[in-house]
C-alpha cells in the first residue's frame, strides 16, 4: 500500500494505491452508503493502476496532530469511540473491519468540528487488533510524557493490546476508568464486563499505589530506551 498527497487552491487529497489491486463490491458499498466518520473516496485509474482518492480538505492527520498539540485522554477516548462506531455501522453493508486503516497518516481530525475520520481501503486485510497494536506503539512514543493520566492509561491500553483476543471495547473501558467516569454510561451493553469493584476503587483513589507502580515502570522503560539510543550513537 502506497500513500501520496495532492493539493490545489481549494482542496486536498490523499491517494492510496492498494496492493493487491481491488475492484469488488466494497467499493460500491462505500460509495453508495454514507458511513459516518469514514472519509469519502473515488476510485481513480492512473497509468494502468487503480488508486483511491480521499478528500482531506480541512483535516489534519493524526501524526500531524501529535506533533503540534497534546493528545490528551479525552481526545484518545473520542478517537476510539469513533472507531468503534464505524465498526458497528459497516456491518449491515457487509464491509470488513480489516479494511479500516489505523496508520497515523490515515486517521484524520477535522479542524472545525474536532471530529475524527478514518480511512477505509477496499481489499485491505489487516485485522483491526493488529493495526491497533501498532498504533499504540506509535502513540506511546508521541504522547505528552508529563501528562501522568495519559501516560498510565496509554501504558495499560498498550499492555492490553498485546494480549491474545483483546477487544477495542476493553481498551475504551481502560480510558474511561482513568477519566474516572461511569463506565456504564458509555460502553455498549454487550461489551460491559469490567469489574464494578475496580471502577469504584479507581474513583475513590484506592488504586493510587498501583498507578504509582505503573508510572515507575513507565519511567524505567523510557530510561532504558534512552540508554539504548545513546549506546547506538556511540557505536
Amino acid at each position: 500500500m502506497e500513500i501520496c498527497y495532492k493539493r490545489n487552491l481549494n482542496q486536498s487529497y490523499m491517494f492510496i494505491t492498494s496492493d493487491p489491486a481491488y475492484s469488488g463490491y466494497q467499493i460500491h458499498m462505500c460509495r453508495q452508503n454514507h458511513i459516518h466518520n469514514l472519509l469519502q473516496f473515488e476510485p481513480v485509474v492512473s497509468e494502468g493502476e487503480t488508486q483511491f482518492r480521499y478528500e482531506i480538505t480541512g483535516k489534519r492527520s493524526l501524526d500531524h496532530v501529535l506533533e503540534s498539540s497534546d493528545f490528551a485522554i479525552d481526545m484518545f477516548a473520542k478517537m476510539l469511540e469513533t472507531l468503534l462506531g464505524i465498526c458497528q455501522e459497516i456491518r449491515p453493508y457487509l464491509l470488513e473491519e480489516e479494511g479500516i486503516l489505523l496508520d497515523p497518516e490515515s486517521i484524520y481530525l477535522e479542524n472545525g468540528t474536532k471530529k475524527f475520520y478514518f480511512t477505509y481501503c477496499p481489499g485491505r486485510q489487516e485485522p483491526v487488533t493488529e493495526g491497533f497494536r501498532k498504533l499504540m506503539e506509535y502513540l506511546l512514543a508521541k504522547i505528552n510524557h508529563e501528562d501522568e493520566q495519559m501516560v498510565l492509561a496509554s501504558y495499560e491500553a498498550y499492555q492490553k493490546s498485546t494480549e491474545e483476543g483483546f477487544s477495542l471495547g476493553e481498551i475504551l473501558r481502560i480510558l474511561y476508568q482513568y477519566r474516572q467516569q461511569d463506565v456504564e454510561d458509555y460502553v455498549p451493553v454487550r461489551q460491559k464486563s469490567v469489574s464494578s469493584k475496580k471502577v469504584e476503587a479507581l474513583q475513590k483513589g484506592i488504586m493510587h499505589g498501583s498507578r504509582k507502580r505503573k508510572m515507575q515502570l513507565w519511567r524505567k522503560s523510557q530510561l532504558q530506551r534512552k540508554r539504548r539510543g545513546i549506546g547506538k550513537n556511540m557505536r
